[in-house]
């Protein structure tokens, strides 16, 4: 074969080269040759072989006369062969120029010669040949073959790293787009599809890694190991560690590891490493845990953490300010060093310790996240010397010092909750509970750090208040007092210590200022917790060591203990509002912490888990989801048997309000549909066992029925097959001395839910119709007012389940009359009798309308079965005479009409009369009813006949539309002048149901409902059930539009301010469900709301701004704003005109609240003349000044200045007007109006300095702010409340120190 003619230099010495070109010179370049005075090995340029033009057989010849030279030589023959050194040189410049085969032939070669050199070295220095003269001249050799491989072997991995990132970057390109099609054009990936890469490069690092295991200071004697070999090393790890795809292999990371920590602490390169490690912090997101590992596992290696020192002395020597200035143009770069000190801190914290006075400074800096950084830092350092005070009971000198760091270092994370930013605060709030997670937080501080959770539940950050929440769980799970924190426990066992401290204390031994200190000597440290308190056990003897000093540290920490119950006792108030923010973190994160804190029976725990239950009706899934898990971890999955898991939900059932057995229900719902509570399941046999039980009380047969009903309106076949106990719960319930309503109603009303959506009835001899009849007996054993609920239920399941409803309701009114008046005259009827009677015949009637529904409703179903069937059949061809009947006009239309009209006239026949003879189920009793409700001794009788008069009036008035509009008086007046509040509600909620079905009729009686006509009183009654059920009722009937708003929502408005908490928060939940609907309807009708409030007597100042701040935040679109404001500018020409200031001062205040752009307020400031005449009142020129100041907050620097002309204006104009109004006033005898004080506003500085604030104070509900969030973070606003914008205050300040 032709052999390529190459020219070597066969000089003295290998030096490694800048550049790898650099290796190949001209053959006249006799300065290239030379460097520092020492004579280089290199090649001619002409003699160079171009594998790039060759041909595959040459280049093929090429690498075989390489590889074999290599081979059969000796280990330093690379720089002694002509033709070795000039043909890997030639290879490896174009080893991009390769096959697969060839690159992995010469990559083999160059390994398996360094490493047979690496292990020749090390003999050679080990049988102490580098010390013989004789074999210098061979140690020589060797250090330049060592160089000359690492060398290429180095260009080889930057060439392969090079090609493989353009390789991903051009697949990534060339991707497809989702559902494309095609075949992908070829590309070099294709031709590299042998060429394993990830492979060779492990083979590669762990060769040159062990290169550096050699002893270099002999190889390289009696000369330092030279930089430019060292820096090879440097930056192949650096290149590895840059790349996210070869860290993933444990040999290429442990080999860079070796490599960068050989270079750093044994070859004296620590200044180099430490450079190109800050470099790769700073730009690679990646490498902020892999450099605190390598900088950990290179302190194991070689017993010297120099590198983790320099490391951290490196990012804490930069100035604060300069990482302020990097935080605001690569935040990465700042995060990724603050994870760096994080993770440094948490493998090395002996030596963050020894360097943490460089990192302090940047405790005060501006960049958040390094602020964030040195928080988690402290944690790390706490939890490492969390046993520092254990060894240190009697304070010797020794761990002094590290007492007052520990101490320094909780001082400091106290402090940082208050930081301004709030990713700051949640990292404070997270490394307290990671802290507590290892029980590294002191017993002295255990308190101080439950009050700083419990604060932060009002931030107003989200990220904040799930890291408080977060924080208290931790502080809940890993508290070191029990594991049931009921108050009454530790207060019982607190007496007793006391006692018994006082009984061991002798008077005269030590004043009490002195016990004092001992107690805090003893428990500050926290060294001695107090053994667990088992709950029923907390009052037992306990066995200390120790006598008085034991007795002392007992009480400490049961005073600690007690503190710690009360203050997680009164967090269920916070949990609960929060359970009502938009936020769904807030929601779920206070969910959790509720069902933690019933866990460990937190004293009101269980009040905050019945309120939760009513977020099963959120929107969000997330939040329902949430709430059956709460149950389900509370009642099912955590409890310890079935009969358990039974026993607390019928507790849960019995002990629930109307509204949580609502929700309720959705939650069992959910548990039976997921299978988390199957229907055949063990908590379902022991709930019916309990029912079935004779020695369980009716109280929980009751409950247990209950909780089976709300289970089987899932699943019927839950109470379907165990209908006999349903009937001996009957039974039971109307026999014995006892008499049980609660179980009475709870067996009739699980009959209710037997049959299903599908069901058939059952038969009529079926024995659950005797024990209904039992309850529908005029006779029926229960007494007072026990029997109605039972008796609404029993209709229930009687129209439910016989197969002729109609006959049987029939039966029963017909009994229950001829018990009424038979033999008997008006005057001799008994009240209980009489108002039987009338709630049977109400009920009944109200019954069979929903019943009449569902019939129509059933064959409306029927009919589009069938329907469906008939297009199936015609797409098979059989069509028949559907398509004869469709043209005839029988089809779904005409069906539909057909229908409609059957189901009107079966609900007219309720109270149809033909020649004056009743013809409907309840018709002849209808003129009774009527003349009872207007008969004087009914109105002035007892209550509860009064009561079931009307109710029966107002469910026979559903039933027709003229029947309802002839009476609709009759129910107005009895509303005017009811005494009781219950019937004043039920009758509010009946005209709510009118109002539904007939609209048109309740229409003319709008401004009645309102209350604000003389036969209505609902919004201004004197009690506040009354106005929370007319307020929902009329919320209802708006959103639902039934109702038109028209003027009248400011009577609405008016219940902002209302006195009762629960009539406020429904109209605050009204006007935020208006604004959410389609168009903004608080649109229209904002100006028509600020005339009738402003002009409202009964509505204070203070009042009249809380109401219209609220409901102008709800105008959040500019041109809305713009609009409004324009439409309030035109109304300042009739303000101007009133006898006093009252409505400019307020439409000032209005517009002052709207969030203008800087179009609306270059157009507010051309209105000026409609408004110049008001400038004489310093309330309205406030106000505007106070516009103008926001404005100025978020304008440009040019519109700034637009805006500060402005405001002068304002300012000259209010001091001309209010003087010419002065004069005026003084002449006709008027009140002169004050001048205000004109300040020029003090320029701020460009560069604020960071201070911490003050979060503590709870956000108001009224108001948000939504521009007070700082440059440096994006925060939610606090919960419950829609987004309102207000004159904002000036940014907040932190200083250097930051306040406790």
């Amino acid at each position: 074969r032709p052999r390529v003619a190459m020219a070597l230099d066969l000089a003295r010495e290998f030096v490694v080269p800048d550049a790898f070109a650099d290796l190949c010179v001209d053959a006249d370049d006799d300065d290239a040759r030379a460097r520092d005075g020492r004579r280089r090995i290199v090649i001619a340029r002409d003699a160079s072989l171009d594998v790039a033009s060759c041909d595959p057989s040459e280049r093929a010849d090429a690498v075989d006369d390489v590889v074999r030279i290599l081979c059969d030589g000796e280990a330093e023959t690379l720089v002694n062969d002509l033709n070795a050194f000039g043909g890997a040189y030639a290879l490896c410049r174009d080893f991009i120029e390769l096959t697969p085969i060839e690159r992995m032939r010469l990559i083999d070669a160059l390994c398996s010669n360094l490493s047979v050199l690496s292990a020749s070295v090390t003999a050679a220095v080990v049988s102490g040949a580098s010390a013989d003269e004789a074999q210098a001249e061979t140690m020589f050799g060797y250090r330049q073959a060592l160089k000359a491989y690492a060398t290429f072997i180095f260009h080889v991995c930057e060439v392969c790293e090079k090609e493989s990132k353009e390789c991903a970057a051009m697949a990534c390109a060339q991707k497809p787009a989702p559902g494309a099609k095609g075949k992908k054009k070829q590309t070099n990936k294709a031709k590299l599809a042998e060429w394993a890469w990830d492979e060779q490069r492990e083979r590669i690092v762990h060769v040159m890694a062990g290169a550096l295991d050699i002893d270099l200071w002999q190889v390289f004697r009696p000369k330092q190991p030279e930089e430019d070999f060292l820096r090879l090393f440097v930056r192949l790890g650096s290149m590895l560690l840059e790349n996210p795809a070869a860290l993933k292999s444990k040999v290429t990371k442990r080999a860079a590891f070796e490599m960068m920590g050989s270079c750093a602490l044994k070859w004296g390169q620590l200044e180099q490493v430490t450079t190109a490690l800050i470099h790769l912090l700073n730009k690679c997101e990646h490498l902020s845990g892999p450099i605190a590992e390598l900088a950990s596992a290179a302190a194991d290696r070689f017993e010297n953490a120099h590198l983790a020192a320099a490391l951290i002395r490196e990012v804490g020597r930069v100035d604060p300010h300069d990482y302020k200035l990097q935080q605001a143009s690569d935040a990465v770069g700042v995060r990724c060093v603050g994870a760096f000190l994080s993770e440094i801190a948490e493998r090395m914290p002996k030596t963050t310790m020894t360097n943490m006075s460089v990192l302090m400074p940047h405790l005060d800096g501006e960049a958040y996240s390094l602020r964030s950084a040195i928080v988690s830092v402290l944690g790390h350092l706490l939890i490492s010397q969390k046993d520092v005070v254990a060894v240190s009971d009697h304070h010797d000198n020794s761990t002094a010092p590290l007492l007052r760091t520990k101490q320094g270092f909780l001082d400091l994370l106290v402090e940082r909750v208050h930081d301004t930013s709030a990713f700051t605060r949640a990292r404070v709030l997270n490394t307290w509970a990671t802290m507590a997670e290892a029980k590294a937080i002191p017993l002295s501080h255990w308190l101080v750090v439950t009050d700083l959770a419990i604060g932060r539940l009002h931030d107003k950050g989200a990220l904040v208040r799930k890291a408080a929440m977060g924080l208290l769980a931790s502080l809940l799970g890993f508290n070191p007092f029990a594991p049931q924190l009921p108050s009454a426990t530790f207060a019982e066992s607190l007496k007793d210590y006391e006692a018994k401290l006082a009984s061991m204390t002798p008077p005269e031994e030590e004043t009490p200022e002195e016990s004092a200190e001992g107690k805090e000597s003893n428990t500050d440290d926290g060294s001695q917790e107090p053994p667990k308190q088992q709950e029923g056990d907390a009052n037992a003897a306990i066995h200390l060591n120790g006598g008085l000093e034991a007795v002392r540290t007992m009480v400490a920490a049961l005073k600690t203990a007690l503190g710690f119950t009360v203050q997680l006792s009164g967090t269920v108030a916070n949990l609960s509002n929060l359970l009502t923010s938009s936020v769904a973190s807030d929601v779920t994160e206070a969910i959790g912490l509720l069902v933690r804190m019933r866990q460990f029976n937190v004293d009101g725990s269980t009040e905050g888990v019945r309120r939760l239950l009513g977020l099963i009706f959120s929107r969000d899934q997330a939040i329902k989801d949430a709430v059956v898990e709460a149950v389900d971890v509370l009642y099912l999955s955590n409890a310890e048997s079935p009969m358990l898991a039974a026993a607390g939900l019928s507790e849960l059932a019995a002990t629930a309000a109307l509204g949580e057995l609502a929700s309720l229900e959705d939650v069992l719902k959910a548990l039976v549909l997921s299978g988390r509570l199957p229907p055949t399941g063990a908590v379902m046999k022991t709930l019916w066992s309990n029912v079935s039980s004779d020695e369980c009380s009716n109280n929980r047969k009751a409950a247990a029925l209950n909780v089976l009903t709300m289970c089987a309106r899932t699943s019927p076949e839950i109470v379907r097959g165990h209908l006999g106990t349903v009937c001996a719960a009957i039974e039971a319930a109307l026999s014995g001395e006892k008499k049980s309503p609660t179980l009475c109603r709870a067996a009739c009303c699980a009959l209710t839910v037997v049959r299903g959506k599908d069901g058939e009835p059952l038969e009529l001899s079926h024995p659950v119709f005797a024990e209904l009849a039992k309850v529908l007996h005029p006779a029926a054993p229960l007494a007072g007012r026990a029997w109605f609920p039972s008796a609404e239920q029993a209709i229930s399941a009687l129209y439910s389940l016989h197969p002729d409803p109609e006959h049987a309701s029939s039966e029963v009114i017909k009994a229950f009359a001829v018990a009424t008046f038979n033999g008997n005259s008006m005057d001799k009827i008994p009240t209980a009798v009489l108002a039987r009677f009338l709630f049977v015949l109400g009920e009944v009637s109200l019954k069979h309308l929903v019943h009449i529904e569902k019939l129509a409703r059933s064959v409306r179903q029927a009919r589009v079965v069938r329907d469906r069937e008939a297009a199936e059949a015609k797409e098979k061809g059989d069509s028949g005479d559907n398509d004869l009947a469709a043209a005839m006009g029988e089809g779904a239309v005409a069906e539909d009409l057909l229908l409609d009209a059957t189901r009107e006239k079966a609900e007219a026949e309720l109270l149809a009369t033909k020649k004056g003879a009743a013809r409907g189920l309840v018709a002849i009793y209808a003129p009774f009813v009527v003349q009872l409700c207007s008969h004087p001794a009914v109105v002035q009788g007892p209550e509860l006949l009064r009561g079931a008069a009307l109710a029966a009036l107002t469910r026979f008035m559903v039933l027709d539309a003229k029947f309802c509009e002839d009476h609709l008086k009759l129910i107005f007046t009895r509303l005017k002048v009811e005494s009781d509040k219950g019937t004043r509600s039920a009758l509010l909620v009946a005209l709510g149901d009118l109002a539904f079905r007939f609209p048109n009729a309740v229409e003319p009686w709008t401004e009645h409902l309102y209350g604000i006509k003389e036969w209505g009183n609902s919004l201004h009654d004197t009690d506040a059930s009354v106005r929370q059920h007319a307020i929902t009722m009329l919320s209802h009937l708006v959103l639902n539009d039934m109702m038109k708003v028209k003027g009248h929502i400011s009577e609405m408005a008016r219940c902002l301010e209302d006195v009762d908490p629960r009539v406020a928060g429904v109209a605050k939940l009204f006007f935020h469900e208006l604004s959410q609907k389609h168009g903004n309807p608080i649109y229209n009708l904002l100006t028509d709301l600020l005339s009738r409030l402003s002009s409202d007597e009964d509505i204070s100042p203070d009042a009249f701004k809380r109401i219209m701040t609220r409901l102008v935040g709800f105008i959040d679109k500019e041109r809305q704003a713009e609009a409004i404001c324009e439409k309030m500018c035109a109304r300042f020409a009739e303000a101007c005109l009133a006898e006093t200031p009252k409505p400019a001062r307020d439409i000032a205040f209005c517009i002052s609240q709207l969030n203008l752009s800087e179009r609306a307020f270059k157009k507010f400031t051309e209105s000026w003349k409609q408004y110049d005449a008001a400038l004489y009142d310093h309330e309205v020129h406030a106000c505007f000044i106070a516009m103008c100041h926001k404005q100025k907050r978020a304008a440009k620097p040019e519109a700034k200045q637009f805006v500060e002309a402005f405001e002068t204006r304002l300012n000259d104009a209010h001091v001309e007007r209010a003087a010419a109004y002065n004069v005026s006033a003084r002449a006709e005898g008027k009140e002169e109006t004050v001048v205000a004080e004109i300040k020029k506003e003090e320029e701020e500085p460009s560069e604020e300095k960071p201070q911490t604030v003050d979060n503590d104070e709870e956000i108001p509900s009224e108001i948000v702010r939504t521009d007070s969030k700082t440059s440096d973070e994006q925060e939610n606003v606090a919960p419950d409340l829609p987004k309102v914008a207000t004159p904002p205050t000036s940014p907040p300040r932190r200083s250097r120190r930051a306040a406790a």
